[in-house]
């Protein structure tokens, strides 16, 4: 028999990502390739015929309400599981690191939208005023306010979580 203080403790930061619900992984996945189907058509005014193959060319609505319904859950069980294992406030700040990284990933999604639109037809890429719009969330270019949801949501929940830790 081996000593069981030979055999190495696993760290609370693997925790997590052992207990990841790998079906709900791929569900998400999936959702949001169909959802990014939808979008791509929708940006070319429906000439590729994608959303005719889609859950909206059923008549039903979009991946996208699937896709965050699913994220959801998968936040719920994801932070408490964190929770219980780190504490309420590395819980909290890996939450506000995350609320930072889709934020930046919004930003990133503004300029090269902008960028793009630059380049094709739109002179008003240095126009300032558009710019404090989109990146303050006032006016979100298309197909990006999921991302806003996500930033203005999450800290919500994490408020949420530190109320029923207690």
């Amino acid at each position: 028999m081996s000593d069981p203080a030979s055999i190495p403790s696993k760290s609370k930061h693997s925790i997590p990502s052992q207990r990841r619900l790998h079906a709900c992984d791929a569900i998400r996945g999936l959702l949001l390739a169909i959802g990014f189907a939808d979008h791509i058509d929708a940006a070319t005014y429906s000439t590729l015929g994608l959303r005719d193959w889609t859950l909206a060319g059923l008549g039903l609505s979009d991946a996208s309400d699937g896709f965050v319904c699913l994220s959801g859950f998968v936040f719920g069980y994801a932070y408490s599981c964190r929770l219980q294992n780190a504490g309420i406030r590395k819980t909290c700040w890996h939450g506000c690191i995350r609320v930072m990284q889709i934020y930046m990933g919004y930003a990133l999604c503004v300029t090269t939208i902008r960028l793009l639109k630059y380049l094709a037809f739109d002179q008003s890429f240095l126009n300032w005023e558009d710019w404090q719009r989109e990146l303050f969330l006032v006016h979100m270019p298309t197909n990006t306010s999921v991302l806003g949801l996500y930033i203005l949501a999450l800290p919500w929940l994490l408020a949420l979580f530190a109320l029923l830790s207690r």
